[in-house]
C-alpha cells in the first residue's frame, strides 16, 4: 500500500523559480504565503495567472488575459461538476478602508499656509488603512489534480507550473524506486515452456518439487484463479540462473494468465 508522498519544499529565498513566480502580475498571495515557498495548492485564479502570465508585448498580454479567462472558466466548470477535486481552506485577510492620512513627508511648498509659520499644515493623501481582519473560505487545487486536468485538456504546463509540479514528480520517482519489483505469476507448464530450453533441470525441479521451487510458489489465495500450481516467473528465473547458469533471457512473450493458458493449450 502506498504511503503519502513526501514533498520537499525549498525555502523561498533559495528557490529562484518561486521568486520569479511570486512576481507574476496579478498573483495574489499573503506575506506569509510568499515567505513559505511553493504551496501544496493554489486557488484557481492564481493557477490561471501562473499558467498564462500577463507578460511580454501588448498583443502577448492581451492573449494572456484571454487565455487566463478561458482556463479559469474551465476550472470553475469542472469544480462545479465535481470532476476536478479541490480542498477547502481558510485564510485570514485584512479588512481595508481608504482614509485621508496626513503626509508629513510632503515638500514644504505643498503645505497649507497658516497665519503663523507654526500653523502650516501638510497635505493629506488617501491611503488604504487596515481596520480589522476577516476569515475567508476558499477552494484550492492541489498539484496532482491540476496536472491531470492539464493533461486531459492537452495543455502543456507553463514554466511556473512546471516548477510547482516538480516536487510532486520527484516524490513519485522516489516512491517508484522504493517499490519492490513486480512479480509475474505463471503456471508450471508455461514456465517450463518459457525457461526449459535455457535450464534443462527446471522441469525435474518443478516435478518433485524441490524446496527452492516451493519457495517460489504463488500463495493459493493470491494466484490469478485462486488455485494452486502457480509460480513467480522472476523468482524461478533468478533461482535457475544462480543454480544452473545459462544464456541471456529469452524474448518476451504474452505473460498474462490468458496468454499462459493459450501457450499450454488449455
Amino acid at each position: 500500500m502506498r504511503g503519502a508522498l513526501e514533498l520537499k519544499r525549498p525555502s523561498a529565498s533559495a528557490d529562484v523559480a518561486w521568486n520569479k513566480a511570486v512576481r507574476t502580475p496579478w498573483v495574489k498571495l499573503t506575506a506569509e504565503e510568499r515567505a513559505a515557498g511553493w504551496p501544496d495548492a493554489f486557488t484557481p485564479e492564481n493557477l490561471a495567472r501562473l499558467q498564462h502570465p500577463y507578460e511580454g508585448t501588448d498583443p502577448e498580454k492581451k492573449r494572456a488575459r484571454r487565455d487566463q479567462a478561458a482556463l479559469l472558466d474551465a476550472l470553475r466548470t469542472n469544480i462545479e461538476d465535481g470532476t476536478l477535486p479541490t480542498v477547502e481552506r481558510t485564510r485570514t485577510e485584512n479588512e481595508m478602508e481608504r482614509r485621508a492620512v496626513t503626509n508629513w513627508n510632503a515638500p514644504r511648498s505643498t503645505w497649507a499656509r497658516g497665519l503663523f509659520c507654526n500653523d502650516d499644515r501638510p497635505p493629506t493623501v488617501i491611503q488604504p488603512i487596515k481596520v480589522g481582519e476577516r476569515t475567508v473560505t476558499c477552494h484550492v487545487i492541489e498539484r496532482a489534480a491540476f496536472r491531470d486536468f492539464l493533461a486531459a485538456q492537452g495543455i502543456e504546463p507553463s514554466e511556473h507550473i512546471r516548477a510547482w509540479l516538480r516536487p510532486l514528480e520527484q516524490a513519485e520517482a522516489r516512491q517508484k524506486e522504493a517499490e519492490p519489483a513486480s512479480l509475474t505469476p505463471m503456471k508450471r507448464a508455461a514456465i517450463i515452456k518459457r525457461l526449459g530450453r535455457r535450464f534443462e533441470a527446471l522441469a525435474s525441479a518443478l516435478d518433485r518439487p524441490e524446496l527452492w521451487a516451493k519457495a517460489c510458489r504463488v500463495p493459493e489465495g493470491a494466484s490469478p484463479d485462486g488455485k494452486r500450481g502457480w509460480y513467480y516467473l522472476e523468482s524461478i528465473e533468478a533461482e535457475c540462473c544462480a543454480r544452473y547458469g545459462g544464456p541471456s533471457p529469452a524474448a518476451a512473450v504474452d505473460m498474462s494468465p490468458a496468454g499462459q493458458l493459450r501457450a499450454i493449450g488449455k
